[in-house]
């Protein structure tokens, strides 16, 4: 993602295409599309999920906030040939988050797309339009 110049013109009318910080944006921006549709796919509230991530790796990290977890995210997950895979139905919820019923109201997150309660950066540092580049 980092290397690809696709996002880089979905950030240029914030005036920025900094490396780091279009990355962090972005991999908050799909946490917050995992996020999203877990309570409704889990029927589990919204504040027993957390997520973070690594802009140094790349990586997103989703979990459950209870200790010892309650077996939620495992019910997004499928095993087969000894592979796991998210199921069909997280996955087509993941990948339509950022799509806002607002349209083109909506430049960056609203409440009806992607901001979420709890998010420890307020949910500043969204762009929804950069889920274009992971969901196209």
């Amino acid at each position: 993602i980092a290397e690809s110049e696709k996002w880089k013109e979905l950030l240029t009318d914030e005036g920025s295409a900094d490396t780091k910080r279009v990355t962090r944006v972005l991999l908050h921006t799909l946490v917050h599309c995992f996020l999203k549709p877990l309570p409704i796919f889990t029927g589990i509230e919204p504040a027993k999920f957390r997520g973070t991530f690594d802009t140094d790796e790349g990586l997103i990290y989703i979990y459950e906030a209870e200790q010892g977890g309650i077996g939620a995210i495992a019910s997004t997950i499928e095993q087969e040939e000894g592979a796991s895979y998210l199921k069909h139905d997280y996955l087509y919820q993941v990948s339509v988050a950022a799509d806002c019923p607002r349209g083109n109201d909506c430049d960056y997150a609203c409440n009806l797309c992607l901001a979420i309660e709890g998010c420890g950066w307020l949910n500043y540092s969204l762009n929804r339009k950069l889920m274009r580049c992971i969901f196209e």
